[in-house]
């Protein structure tokens, strides 16, 4: 899919996307573990997702997403950082959804709340 221009892709992000990749970072990444104290923890990753938008927004990969995870997890968390195995395929999720969620959103307009 091509990439949106950039007043659909806001609209995307505000109707969607931000909504969907909270849910991808509580539940697929989790690196701290608070997925269990859902809903209390539910907003726990959500400063991360605009810069993982981002990297997607600007042609990263999973390679790219996967940097990011990293680096969010080594300097910001001051964690020892995710296996490199699981920390792929959750970049891989990731970029996988990003453009599924695109064109749903292009096909089908929001997700309904």
């Amino acid at each position: 899919m091509d990439a949106l221009p950039i007043e659909e892709f806001a609209r995307w992000w505000r109707e969607t996307g931000e909504h969907e990749l909270r849910q991808v970072l509580l539940w697929r990444w989790d690196p701290i573990g608070v997925a269990d104290w859902f809903p209390s923890a539910a907003d726990e990753y959500d400063s991360y997702a605009p810069q993982l938008v981002q990297v997607l927004r600007n042609g990263g990969d999973t390679d790219a997403v996967m940097t990011c995870l990293r680096n969010v997890e080594l300097d910001a968390m001051g964690l020892p950082g995710t296996s490199p195995e699981r920390l792929r395929e959750v970049a891989r999720v990731i970029d996988e959804w990003y453009g599924n969620s695109q064109k749903h959103w292009s096909e089908f307009g929001p997700i309904p709340r």
